[in-house]
Order: C-alpha cells, then sequence, then structure tokens
C-alpha cells in the first residue's frame, strides 16, 4: 500500500538548516523588484517620461471638466517599443520564476542550497523553464480538443430529442473531469525533471500513479484558501485605498441634493481610477497593497511547489522513478 502523501503543507516541514526557502524568496523578489524597475526605466527613457505624463495629466483634466483631448501624446512612434519590451519582460519574468521554482524543489527535494544568489540558474531551472512551455501546449492542445469535443457532442444531442441537453451536459461533464484528471496526473511534471534529472514532463504520469485524490485534494485546499486570503487582503487594500479616496465627499449630499452628490461622486470616481499615484497616501497603500498580495501569492507558490515535491519525494521511494544523479 502506498504511503500517505501529506503533501498540502510538506513545504512547510521543519528541516536541518531551515530557512532556505525564506532566503530564496527574498532574492526572487529583490530580483524582481530589479527586472522591473529596468524595464520600466528603459520604457520611461524611451516614452520621455515626463512629457508622457504632462500629456496624460491634461488628459484626464480634460476629462474632469467634461472635455475631449484631442492631441496626440509625444513620442507616439516610441509606443512602438512596448510590445517588444513587455514580451523581453515576460521571458526573462519566466526565466526568473524557473530560478525560484527550481531553487525551491531542489531544496526540498535534496537540501541542495542554490549558491550565494540564492536562486538557481543551471539545468534544473532550464528544465523547469521548458515545463513552462510543456504547460503552454498542452493548454493550448487540450482547449482545442476540449472545444472539439464540446461542439461535436452539442452538434449530435440537438437531434437526439428531449434527452439531448443532459446527453450534452454529461459529455461536457466527463469532458471537464477528463481534463483535470490529466493535469493534476501531470502537475508534478518541474519536480519530476529535477528529481530525474532530465527534462521529462510526461513522466510526472508515474510519479502520480494512485495519488490523483491526493494531489487533487492538496490543490484544491490549497485554492480556497488562497482565495479567502487572496479576497480579504484585497477588501482591506481596496477598502483602504478608496476610503481615502471618497473620504472628502459630504454624504450628506445624497439626500439634500443628490445631482451636486452624484457630480462630486463622479469626480471622485475619476480620480480614483486615474490618480493611483496623486497623494503621498494613495501612493504608499497603491505599493503596500501590491507587496502584500504579491507575498501571498509568493507563499502559495511554494506550497504549490510543495505539494509536487512531496509526490516526486514518494515516488522515487516506491522507485516508480529513477532518483537523480548526484550532480543535475
Amino acid at each position: 500500500m502506498a504511503e500517505k502523501l501529506n503533501a498540502t503543507f510538506f513545504a512547510l516541514q521543519k528541516r536541518e538548516r531551515g530557512g532556505a526557502l525564506i532566503w530564496t524568496s527574498i532574492a526572487y523578489v529583490v530580483a524582481f523588484i530589479a527586472l522591473y524597475a529596468v524595464i520600466i526605466g528603459i520604457g520611461w527613457v524611451a516614452l520621455d517620461g515626463a512629457s508622457f505624463m504632462t500629456w496624460y495629466n491634461e488628459v484626464i483634466a480634460a476629462q474632469a471638466r467634461g472635455e475631449t483631448y484631442s492631441e496626440a501624446p509625444p513620442n507616439g512612434a516610441a509606443f512602438l517599443l512596448i510590445i517588444p519590451l513587455v514580451l523581453v519582460f515576460v521571458i526573462l519574468q519566466f526565466v526568473l520564476l524557473a530560478a525560484y521554482e527550481s531553487a525551491c524543489i531542489r531544496w526540498m527535494l535534496r537540501g541542495e542550497r542554490s549558491g550565494a544568489l540564492q536562486l538557481h540558474f543551471g539545468h534544473d531551472m532550464w528544465r523547469v523553464y521548458g515545463t513552462y512551455w510543456f504547460w503552454f501546449f498542452y493548454t493550448l492542445i487540450s482547449g482545442v480538443i476540449f472545444f472539439v469535443v464540446v461542439t461535436a457532442v452539442t452538434m449530435a444531442a440537438a437531434s437526439a430529442g428531449e434527452y439531448g441537453g443532459w446527453i450534452a451536459f454529461a459529455a461536457i461533464v466527463l469532458a471537464l473531469f477528463a481534463w483535470l484528471y490529466t493535469t493534476v496526473r501531470l502537475s508534478p511534471a518541474s519536480a519530476t525533471s529535477i528529481g530525474i534529472g532530465e527534462f521529462a514532463p510526461f513522466k510526472a504520469w508515474s510519479v502520480s500513479s494512485g495519488r490523483f485524490w491526493a494531489l487533487f485534494g492538496a490543490y484544491f485546499l490549497l485554492f480556497v484558501i488562497y482565495l479567502i486570503v487572496a479576497t480579504i487582503v484585497g477588501a482591506i487594500v481596496l477598502g483602504s485605498y478608496y476610503s481615502q479616496l471618497f473620504g472628502g465627499l459630504d454624504w450628506t449630499l445624497a439626500q439634500t441634493d443628490p445631482d451636486a452628490f452624484m457630480r462630486a461622486y463622479e469626480q471622485a470616481s475619476l480620480e480614483a481610477s486615474t490618480a493611483m499615484f496623486a497623494s503621498p497616501t494613495s501612493t504608499a497603500i497603491y505599493i503596500g497593497g501590491q507587496l502584500v498580495s504579491f507575498t501571498v501569492a509568493l507563499v502559495f507558490y511554494v506550497l504549490w511547489y510543495g505539494v509536487e515535491t512531496r509526490a516526486v519525494q514518494a515516488a522515487l521511494e516506491e522507485s516508480k522513478i529513477e532518483r537523480a544523479a548526484p550532480q543535475a
């Protein structure tokens, strides 16, 4: 009988020479902020940020007056640089994420630290990065297959009489379950490639053999907890931000002069949607909210990595896959 997985909070287990995941996470946050700052800096210089912000503020002021601002933005041709700049950022962001994920998995799986920078930029990083592309094509292909199946079943059910709707519904549910089952079975793909020392995402199928419900339960529980925490954090951040912007409204006008209240409310709404950095308070709330949200997401990233790592660890112990070479 297979050993109980207990994977949901595997990442939080106490380990010798602890703290590696914390330092790795700090290194990732610092590296991500640095990457983001460089990309923003390049875009700021390319677009002549000062002139662009002046134009942007004039547009907002015109909207507040109910006018149309027709002047084109300065350096309009520079906007063509935004697309390649965003593509570069996305690619580097996922390379950095792969360095972070591989460092976390290597530590949880084999107790290996990833050097002074705490992030791993070796072969395992590229195995994880390759897994991201695997998931990209998996999502694309499975989405096409699901669309074709649903379309075919719906067309067939249309001629099946009064039970056609139920037949279509049952077929769609079965297709969804098949997709969910396949996705969960392949979910340890990154950790599997690290565990065996080669890029082999499909071997995750062997890793998850007999573990579907354990993995599904762990992922589902983490998703529910994340949804609750993220909702609470979002409500606090947005509540603080909008209370700061709408705090100056005279709410008694809603009863005494509804038209004046609506004009004031519309003005405040416009400022709320465009004046994110209009004051030190709103700026602090926005940046603080982003940092808290990013930290919450990072914690659940690590917990998610822990689930797949625990599955690979169990598979290695049960000889479902061969152990990785000492030096990957």
